[in-house]
């Protein structure tokens, strides 16, 4: 993860990550490791740093408290689920990311929810998904719809998967008639 990190970082991209414990958090750790910390945003399911002192560190702009939540600033009601709040941090950084620019996802797990919403919603944008699959085979990635993942053999994101959607038919009448 420091290797892409620190090679993404070179090329000039920023680097935005949710706040959980796992791969978000070794990815922050690497960029704010580099030499020249790169453009950063934490997107936050907390509504403060009183609630999260970790994030309370970082320079003022970088964490979005509360992110996706009704209100950027209000935060989310006590009612909401932490899954649900969950959902939209990752709805809400898939949505932060400038048109073209590729979502790197580092999936802990097959099962990872979050990296799965986060991946679906950027392939649903039209953006290019990178995926690392860490501990597992690659063939055990989650489909992001139609289409298939083909792994990615050079530059900084060597060794990642990259998400093809399938092409649609430029006649679907006569694909549906045969």
């Amino acid at each position: 993860m420091s290797r892409v990190v620190a090679g993404l970082s070179a090329s000039g991209a920023g680097l935005a990550v949710g706040c959980a414990s796992g791969a978000d958090r070794l990815a922050l750790s690497a960029a704010l490791a580099l030499p020249v910390v790169p453009l950063l945003a934490v997107f936050a399911v907390a509504s403060g740093p009183a609630s999260a002192p970790a994030l309370a560190s970082l320079p003022p702009g970088v964490v979005r408290w509360s992110a996706g939540g009704p209100s950027e600033s209000g935060g989310f009601a006590s009612s909401v689920p932490f899954r649900a709040r969950l959902a939209c941090r990752s709805r809400a950084l898939v949505a932060a990311l400038p048109a073209g620019s590729p979502l790197v996802v580092f999936f802990a797990s097959a099962a990872s929810v979050g990296s799965a919403l986060a991946a679906r919603a950027a392939a649903a944008r039209g953006l290019p998904v990178f995926a690392f699959a860490c501990g597992f085979p690659a063939s055990s990635l989650p489909a992001l719809g139609a289409g298939s993942w083909a792994p990615e053999a050079s530059g900084v994101l060597s060794g990642s998967w990259r998400w093809c959607p399938a092409q649609s038919s430029l006649w679907p009448g006569i694909e549906a008639q045969r």
